[in-house]
């Protein structure tokens, strides 16, 4: 049936996301990024206030709020997660802290005066804020060239193959950690792993440019720094400031930088996709496939393509029309490796992931309650519970690029929750998914007037 719903999401919704990435980032800083109930309660808080932005039905006191009260609540997130930057130099800087300091200082200072000023001074602002970034970035890349991380020898591994002339997705991968509990036990052998590269192809095609420079994790910091300059810019103002800094700069963005995680290659995919669809452009379907291709566990979010808006004219098979584009966009990206060795490829991004084992230092309920009860949750809990979380945001949420976004962060927060492996970086993504929705939410901009009826199936 036909159900009202707003044309944007409000001010309240955007409030409850504005804090529930400080709450989550909070969570994932703390207590050694292991599971903790530190890290747990403030995650839990943050689940619950997501879910709140999500349902929407909120109390008119935090629906009236303007933008400068967003934006004042927004840049104490900001200016926290600098704090906590403060306290956890990240791995090479000590020597020259007090630098690293003044950079931090420096953000401060440009998110202080954006409290009090804006105009034509707010993309100097975005640019200083975008430029200490990328600096502080590259110098810890810089300083750490050879992170012990199996995610960044891997990439070096697969990038080098295929400079090479060599499939990725038929080489092994060194062991770095001398024993099997990371991987099932029947794919290590000696100082080896059994399997090729376990991303998908996207994640080489950006990943090459910043290898070819010397080093790939350079092609994801500038991904990041795309992706916050598209938030500054859909925010506009102040509040676009605000929303850039809380990506840029939350508590692990540098941690995640050291290791080379590509979670925030996949934010990158999702802002090109809000954006184009902002915009009603109809090349969409291009972000979209990319999207789709970026990660395996995305291909999770394809039934929220139903809450992207339709462009005037469109017919109720709009959607569809859109998710087969995409889907079409996302296969030729990969098509090249499907010819190459198509069994290689899908054993590597399929069947290796259903056979890693369970991680008790997961950052999950399954870890939690393994941990502290002894207890085995099922490992397909996760998956199992992404059907609800899908449920309730097709319900609620509005058909918007805001809240196509937030639906986004709420169902995989909920499907890390509850996984056999979840860590810090990929929570990294579900606080990327609602800075974006707080960015393309634009409450004081949309149309005046009821509440339109849209279609609900």
């Amino acid at each position: 049936m036909p159900r009202a719903t707003r044309a944007e999401l409000g001010s309240g919704q955007l409030l409850l996301l504005v804090v529930s990435i400080g709450l989550l980032g909070a969570g994932v800083y703390f207590e050694g990024w292991q599971p903790g109930p530190v890290a747990f309660g403030l995650a839990a808080c943050s689940y619950l206030m997501l879910l709140a932005a999500v349902i929407g039905r909120l109390p008119a006191a935090i629906e009236g709020l303007s933008e400068k009260q967003l934006t004042t609540a927004a840049t104490l997130v900001a200016l926290a997660f600098l704090v906590m930057l403060a306290l956890k130099v990240p791995s090479g800087l000590p020597p020259r802290r007090q630098i690293y300091f003044l950079m931090l200082g420096a953000t401060a200072l440009l998110l202080l005066l954006g409290l009090f000023r804006q105009g034509a001074s707010a993309r100097w602002r975005i640019a200083g804020v975008i430029g200490i970034y990328l600096v502080i970035g590259a110098w810890v890349v810089f300083e750490n060239p050879s992170p012990p991380m199996d995610v960044w020898a891997w990439h070096n591994e697969a990038l080098n193959a295929l400079v090479a002339g060599r499939n990725p997705y038929t080489i092994d991968m060194p062991n770095l950690y001398g024993e099997s509990r990371y991987y099932a036990a029947s794919m290590v052998s000696g100082d080896r792993v059994m399997m090729g590269f376990q991303y998908p192809p996207l994640s080489l095609y950006l990943a090459l440019p910043g290898h070819l420079l010397g080093d790939y994790r350079y092609s994801f910091l500038v991904c990041t720094a795309v992706a916050g300059a598209a938030m500054a810019r859909a925010a506009n103002g102040r509040l676009g400031t605000a929303m850039m800094a809380v990506w840029l700069f939350l508590p692990v963005t540098f941690l995640v930088t050291l290791f080379g995680w590509t979670e925030r290659m996949v934010v990158f995919c999702l802002v090109l996709t809000v954006a184009a669809a902002a915009h009603r452009s109809r090349w969409t379907f291009v972000a979209l496939g990319l999207l789709l291709a970026s990660k395996q566990y995305v291909v999770l979010a394809a039934p929220l393509i139903w809450l992207l808006p339709r462009s005037t004219g469109d017919s109720r098979w709009s959607h569809v029309q859109l998710a087969s584009k995409a889907a079409a966009v996302a296969l030729f990206v990969t098509l090249p490796f499907i010819v190459w060795d198509a069994r290689a490829l899908f054993y590597d991004l399929l069947q290796v992931q259903i056979n890693q084992p369970f991680r008790p230092d997961a950052l999950s309920v399954l870890a939690w309650v393994a941990n502290r009860y002894g207890v085995m949750l099922p490992q397909w809990l996760g998956v199992a519970l992404v059907v609800p979380a899908t449920f309730v945001a097709l319900r609620y949420a509005p058909r918007t690029v805001g809240g196509f976004a937030m639906a986004v962060g709420f169902v995989f927060f909920t499907f890390f929750a509850f996984s056999k492996q979840a860590f810090v970086n990929y929570y990294v993504f579900v606080m990327g998914a609602m800075a974006v929705a707080a960015a393309f939410a634009r409450p004081w901009q949309a149309s005046p007037g009821p509440p339109r009826a849209i279609p609900r199936g």
